[in-house]
């Protein structure tokens, strides 16, 4: 299965709760932790789950700090939330 990848930055705090909730919905994806300090995820997202990823994230998006974070980015190196 070749799943969609995205790396996102967080409130470290908020790592736990979000794997929670994402893995609740069994099969669309998993969560990753790349960076627990800098607060950095990954998600690997099931083929055809990308809308309802997105969905859940715009949710946490209203409560919780979330951005799209490039790993590749060398500007992205050494921020912290």
């Amino acid at each position: 299965m070749n799943c969609s990848r995205q790396c996102w930055r967080v409130e470290r705090q908020e790592i736990v709760y979000i794997k929670n909730i994402i893995e609740a919905y069994d099969g669309i994806a998993t969560l990753h932790t790349l960076d627990p300090k800098l607060g950095l995820i990954e998600l690997a997202i099931a083929p055809g789950c990308e809308p309802y990823v997105e969905m859940i994230l715009n949710d946490f998006k209203r409560d919780i700090l979330i951005e799209p974070y490039s790993v590749n980015k060398p500007e992205n190196a050494g921020q912290t939330l």
